[in-house]
């Protein structure tokens, strides 16, 4: 469909020019920026080249590049800044179409220049910027927090507004990240007053910062030309939020959130959800530090139910003989299985020799069967089987609260001194 619509606009730009009329170009045009506002910013980016390709003559190419350009460096969606600096640094610049007059193409070049180092998806340029003490330290570590840098101005009528609003959001407290305060006037007292005015919450740490006499560059850093200007940078350094508002903020801020725990909690169930030894391991990471520590995302019923829950579990069945823990000391009867052949011997699982594989089964599971009906023991190599329906009851229980059996079979190897090596193996 955008295609076939910049197929119809370049028809329209011969037909236009042949007319002397560019009323009909200059609709379909507005129709045209309508259905690429979904599209990435390299689709924008092909389809503009594309289209001013396309036209036939120098005065259309020109009037179609300023009817792009003046789109997207006005736009108000998030991240079109990008597609204006190409169209500055694709068409303008090297004189492939032209803006007007050399006025409108140094504005062009002044503002791609003050916006290139800090477009969406681009790693944060680094700031070293000086404290309320009087010491420069690097404003923004890569230390895996989320960020939001606001440059702002005690003089400002717009920043006062933002300012207020951001109590407003401390207040909620509802997301774990840090506010990185970048103040841009040179007067103490205006600035010490304002910091009593943003204090931190339990999830939302602050820092205050500034720089005076500008070293730290961080006005073409991060387009700098006027106050407030806010930024939400990512656990990764990279940003992913521009010339945000308060309002705009929570609303991204939100829907990260959201696609975060939906990507979570499925990741949660397939890793745990799969035989993988090693999947399900990565399970107890995921429970543990992207859900069981977030209480600040996890925080609804329908959250506690559907993943909360299953996290909970999940790191409670793995802290059960746990990875590099020794193993229970529980006097087990089973059918110990070597090179040399099987008996049936009542052995403490701690005792058992180094390389033996502790497998849990039950005979009604079709899965153990086929396992057990596998078992090939090599040399070195020794098998403790151990049938859970034969047991009786006190030492099922037993056995339950020790090991994760919620899945047989239930294999487990042991090192030197019985701590457990491995678990979850697929034999």
């Amino acid at each position: 469909m955008k295609r076939l619509l910049t197929l119809l606009l370049a028809f329209l730009c011969t037909f236009a020019y042949a007319q002397g009329d560019f009323s009909a170009l200059d609709a379909k045009l507005e129709e045209y920026f309508q259905a690429l506002e979904g599209e990435s910013t390299p689709v924008k980016q092909q389809e503009c080249d594309f289209l001013i390709s396309s036209c036939k003559t120098e005065s259309m190419r020109d009037h179609v590049a300023k009817k792009l350009y003046a789109h997207f460096v006005g736009s108000k969606l998030m991240g079109d800044e990008a597609v204006a600096i190409y169209l500055t640094d694709n068409w303008f610049t090297p004189g492939k179409a032209s803006l007007g007059s050399e006025l409108e193409l140094m504005n062009a070049k002044i503002f791609a220049d003050f916006n290139r180092s800090s477009l969406l998806g681009l790693e944060a340029p680094s700031l070293l910027l000086q404290t309320p003490q009087g010491e420069w330290q690097d404003a923004l570590p890569g230390d895996g927090r989320q960020k939001i840098l606001f440059f702002h101005d005690t003089s400002c009528a717009t920043c006062k507004i933002q300012n207020a609003l951001l109590k407003g959001f401390f207040a909620r407290d509802a997301c774990r990240l840090d506010f990185i305060s970048v103040y841009c006037g040179t007067e103490p007292e205006a600035w010490a007053s304002y910091r009593e005015e943003i204090p931190a919450t339990s999830n939302i740490r602050v820092f205050h910062y500034w720089d005076p006499d500008i070293e730290s560059d961080y006005q073409l850093k991060y387009g700098v030309m006027s106050t407030p200007k806010m930024f939400l940078i990512d656990s990764e350094g990279i940003i992913v939020g521009r010339e945000l508002d308060v309002l705009a903020l929570e609303k991204l801020l939100a829907a990260r959130q959201a696609a975060f725990k939906e990507v979570t909690a499925e990741m949660l169930y397939a890793l745990w959800e799969s035989p993988d030894e090693q999947s399900r391991l990565s399970a107890g990471y995921v429970a543990d530090s992207l859900i069981l520590s977030r209480p600040d995302v996890w925080n609804t019923r329908e959250d506690s139910l559907k993943v909360v829950g299953l996290a909970e579990m999940v790191k409670d069945l793995l802290s059960r003989a746990a990875i590099g823990s020794r193993i229970p000391s529980i006097k087990v009867p089973g059918t110990l299985v070597r090179k040399c052949g099987s008996r049936s011997v009542v052995r403490r699982l701690d005792r058992l020799r180094k390389g033996t594989y502790i497998v849990f089964y039950s005979p009604t599971c079709s899965t153990c069967k086929g396992v057990l009906e596998s078992l090939k023991p090599q040399d070195g190599n020794r098998y403790y089987l151990i049938d859970t329906d034969a047991l009786e009851e006190d030492l099922r229980i037993q056995l339950l609260d020790s090991f994760d059996l919620s899945v047989l079979p239930h294999v487990i190897l042991l090192g030197r001194r019985g701590e457990v090596l491995r678990k979850y193996i697929a034999l």
